[in-house]
């Protein structure tokens, strides 16, 4: 995915020194998909908790002991699969996790909403994240805004496989995510009488109310002079 990815960019934005010298070319491959795997890892990270929670618990109990337990064996099982798949010693397996951690405290700190540009700017740079960021300087940093949209586009897709593999995997293991809550929905006949409770004001409101309009009629009337003459 890593090589369609830079190959399509170079042939969009006309750089086809990312492909002319092979050596150059197979490092850049390489460390993009190591961001892609990263980003893919963080995205199932973000998700583990609803994995393992029932469904029927409440708020309170969504975080017990038993939820972190399994959540931990989990990780503890899937980061040893992954390090014995990718021939990873334990130095090059912390460091992963170190990168993991920078992912998912990027994808929970907002981004600065001071920049003077437009609204639909400030909303893209909230969105594109640490992956875009990085592939973009990887990728090419003398067009970083476009490199930067690539890899935001690129990063969807990501995620969007790295969800349909791990809900393959946990249906296949028999673990369904839990639903989220909902309310269960009121009768017409609740519906109309709180709306009418909300329309309805209080009477010292009300009372209030007309006074201020009396006093505001008195105080526009105006005075006309009677005439000379003129009988009651």
């Amino acid at each position: 995915m890593a090589a369609s990815f830079v190959r399509d960019y170079a042939r969009q934005y006309r750089r086809q020194a990312l492909l002319a010298h092979p050596a150059r070319h197979r490092e850049l491959i390489e460390r993009i998909n190591r961001e892609s795997l990263l980003a893919m890892v963080a995205r199932l990270e973000r998700d583990l908790p609803r994995r393992f929670t029932q469904s029927n618990a409440s708020r309170a109990r969504r975080k017990n002991a038993v939820d972190t337990v399994l959540v931990n064996l989990f990780r503890v099982n899937f980061y040893a699969r992954l390090a014995e798949l990718a021939d990873w010693g334990r130095e090059e397996l912390a460091s992963f996790w170190r990168d993991v951690d920078l992912y998912a405290g990027a994808a929970l700190a907002p981004r600065s909403q001071s920049s003077r540009r437009g609204r639909r700017s400030r909303k893209l740079d909230r969105h594109l994240g640490a992956f875009a960021d990085r592939c973009a300087f990887l990728l090419d940093s003398s067009l970083l805004e476009k490199a930067r949209s690539a890899a935001a586009i690129l990063h969807r897709r990501l995620e969007r496989k790295a969800m349909i593999a791990a809900g393959a995997a946990f249906r296949s293991a028999g673990i369904t995510m839990s639903a989220p809550r909902k309310r269960p929905p009121r009768s017409r006949m609740a519906r109309h009488s709180s709306r009418k409770t909300a329309r309805k004001k209080p009477p010292a409101a009300r009372r209030f109310k007309k006074t201020v309009r009396r006093k505001r009629m008195g105080s526009n009337k105006k005075l006309t002079p009677r005439r000379k003459g003129a009988t009651r």
